[in-house]
């Protein structure tokens, strides 16, 4: 399981909204990793 959906996962489970997942960057090491933003709001 990609590591960003498991985060987005955990936040929606504790309560977090507006769940957002932003690919910022290419990763040098090898061509298939790449670095995420994973933000949310608290509460409605």
């Amino acid at each position: 399981m990609p590591t960003e959906l498991l985060y987005a996962g955990l936040l929606r489970h504790h309560g977090f909204c507006a769940v957002t997942i932003e690919n910022i960057r290419k990763r040098n090491s090898k061509k298939e990793l790449f670095e995420f933003v994973v933000s949310a709001t608290f509460g409605g």
